[in-house]
């Protein structure tokens, strides 16, 4: 049976207060990289770009504790996803040391600092210190991280870790949205078809052939009946056939004819007069390495003029992988708002975080601006609480 508890408003500021404090705690042990948190079973030491998972893991006594840090964390999630880096302003904002940064005058902090290169390093280092992560991180940027089309990453057998740049060629448009956990990375051949592909019996032949010799395949195309791709799901979902659908939602200025002419690929058009279910499979394209991603296709080509960036790692690090990704992932966005709009650097907010002790934080001027904006709706919002009922 539920039981429930009312909190009066003096007894939330209160809370609020003590749970500020142990959140400045927390932060600092974060920025000295005092604490661990658990990855995979896996006690890892933290780094700033790791500030959501180790506020996961930020445990309270009762309910509501509970609520009062699960607000706080929602929002300095909001804001982290908005934009990269701003999440560690925001929860320095809200603590009891940091409200001086929420009567900054942020118009004045407002307009645009070129970044250096010195910068970008800097940040790297803030984020994820001086480890292995840290320099792949810098050299990815040395290969063009920021303005990469595209970064994939994956396992090597060689000892060492290597970073790849691969020209690609790229499609705007998206795996059909039935395929929720398509691979990221797809080696196989790839055909064009302008137009959409009504029915199975069009591609059956296709997919017979697929089917056989157990390859991959991509189909590209403006659209497809949800019953071909249902039909292609259930079979892929069964391990029994590998094609995956992705839907173009704009066709180069060329058109798919030419462009699949340009990478030496078969299409399908009325203009050329092919009949899919009368092409051998021998007859395509060699395969291709192509990474999937939210809004294209990045497809790995000689003459592209997009590039796709590649980082290996030692079988050994696969239990940490998904980490490497993510904080390079982090660096990646955290370097692209300071190369966009600046580095932060206001004398009175360089006062403020001398203060607080964290006067070596390298962060974008937007970052700064959406944190605080973050911290003061939270402040507000928890400021205004009137009495509540907490459901156990």
């Amino acid at each position: 049976m539920k039981t429930s508890a009312v909190y009066s408003s003096d007894l939330i500021k209160s809370r609020y207060n003590k749970i500020k404090k142990e959140m400045y705690c927390l932060l600092t042990s974060l920025h000295k990289g005092e604490l661990v948190f658990n990855y995979n079973g896996r006690a890892l030491n933290a780094k700033p770009s790791d500030l959501v998972r180790v506020l996961s893991e930020w445990s309270q006594k009762d309910s509501l504790d509970l609520s009062i840090r699960n607000i706080i964390v929602n929002t300095i999630l909001s804001s982290e996803n908005k934009q990269i880096g701003s999440g560690i302003i925001c929860a320095l904002a809200l603590t009891q040391q940091g409200t001086d940064l929420l009567k900054v005058d942020v118009e004045k902090c407002r307009g645009r600092n070129y970044a250096e290169e010195g910068e970008l390093y800097r940040a790297i280092r803030y984020l994820v210190g001086d480890g292995i992560v840290s320099q792949l991180a810098k050299k990815s940027l040395k290969l063009g991280l920021i303005s990469a089309d595209s970064v994939g990453f994956n396992l090597t057998y060689g000892k060492d870790f290597a970073i790849k740049q691969i020209k690609t060629k790229s499609l705007v448009g998206y795996i059909h949205p039935i395929f929720e956990n398509c691979p990221k990375r797809i080696e196989g051949r790839i055909l064009f078809i302008d137009g959409v592909i009504e029915s199975v019996g069009e591609i059956d032949n296709f997919l017979q052939q697929c089917a056989s010799s157990k390859e991959n395949a991509i189909l590209c195309t403006s659209g497809f009946s949800p019953d071909v791709a249902y039909t292609l799901y259930q079979n892929w979902e069964k391990g029994q056939l590998f094609v995956f659908p992705f839907v173009v939602t704009d066709w180069p200025d060329e058109g798919a004819e030419q462009f699949a002419e340009s990478m030496g690929a078969p299409s399908i058009s009325t203009s050329t007069g092919n009949i899919l279910n009368l092409l051998d499979i021998n007859d395509f394209s060699q395969n291709f390495s192509t990474t999937v991603e939210h809004n294209f296709l990045s497809i790995s080509d000689n003459s592209g003029d997009d590039y796709h960036l590649e980082i290996l790692a030692p079988g050994r690090y696969q239990p940490i992988m998904g980490l490497i990704e993510d904080r390079i992932k982090i660096c990646r966005l955290f370097c692209r708002g300071i190369a966009r709009t600046g580095s932060l650097n206001n004398p009175e907010i360089s006062e403020i975080m001398k203060r607080l002790g964290f006067e070596n934080i390298s962060i974008s001027m937007s970052s700064f601006l959406c944190g605080i904006k973050a911290a003061r709706s939270c402040h507000r919002l928890v400021n205004n609480l009137g009495a509540v009922i907490i459901l156990d």
